[in-house]
């Protein structure tokens, strides 16, 4: 998560849910400008929470992400860059894919897989995980048979997020 985070430009990260020897190696590393410990707010239940209202219905896990990310606002700075750097990832995963650079692609949904998870998307990220998996398998086959499917659901959570992606 924190290798995604800096290749995202995030400048702070909450370190409340991190192993403890996570939270020294940072520390010790001055990894990231700012720390936090717990939320900004208190108001991070999202049970009637009007923002997030579509996301829920497309099947987002909005309180396992909003765990995942430490705040609200980590999580909402994840889904503009999520809506950001949607086409280009896909972009690069289908380039990779023709151009047959397997262990690139591997690496590509390898983070895709986990950016889904923190995002509460936990069936999407399984698909990631699945393609992963034949990606080190070297399954080229299967790839090229399963990626089309899985890009088009990811690219169907773009439009979703436009929101939060023009909102900077």
């Amino acid at each position: 998560y924190l290798f995604c985070a800096k290749i995202l430009g995030y400048k702070e990260w909450n370190i409340e849910r991190m192993p403890i020897y996570m939270q020294f190696k940072l520390l010790i590393n001055d990894t990231f400008n700012k720390y936090s410990v717990g939320t900004e707010d208190d108001s991070n239940t999202v049970e009637d929470d009007v923002e997030f209202a579509e996301l829920k219905k497309a099947g987002f896990d909005i309180g396992s992400a909003i765990k995942y990310c430490g705040s609200k606002k980590l999580f909402t700075d994840l889904l503009g860059d999520f809506y950001r750097l949607c086409d280009m990832k896909a972009g690069k995963i289908e380039k990779c894919l023709s151009d047959n650079l397997i262990k690139d692609y591997t690496v590509e949904v390898h983070a895709l897989k986990s950016t889904c998870r923190m995002m509460g998307l936990q069936g999407l990220s399984d698909r990631f995980k699945e393609l992963e998996a034949l990606g080190n398998e070297n399954a080229v086959d299967k790839l090229v048979e399963l990626t089309p499917g899985v890009l088009e659901d990811y690219r169907a959570i773009k439009p979703l997020l436009k929101s939060f992606g023009m909102s900077d």
